[in-house]
């Protein structure tokens, strides 16, 4: 029985939710902030982005108005975080 092993890290980076080109994370916090606010440490957990400030930044220089607030968050570990990054959207309606 000779079977073909997948490799794993291979086709699990090219999958879109988890790629890590700017272009793929701008588009998941994009995705993400439409649905509500969205905190640095939940976009660095649920949408795999380790770095989410410089994808905000590209989004604003592409015209969308997004609002940073700073909050305290308790993380998964129980370790309380001040001055945590908020990202709001502000959709433009015509």
């Amino acid at each position: 029985m000779d079977k073909k092993k997948t490799n794993q890290a291979t086709s699990h980076n090219q999958s879109p939710c988890h790629s890590t080109s700017a272009f793929a994370q701008r588009a998941r916090i994009l995705e993400r902030l439409r649905q509500g606010p969205a905190d640095t440490l939940s976009i660095r957990c649920d949408l795999s982005v380790l770095m989410p400030a410089p994808r905000i930044l590209e989004l604003k220089q592409r015209g969308f108005t997004i609002e940073t607030l700073r909050i305290s968050v308790i993380d998964d570990n129980g370790t309380l975080h001040h001055g945590v990054a908020l990202y709001v959207l502000s959709e433009v309606t015509e």
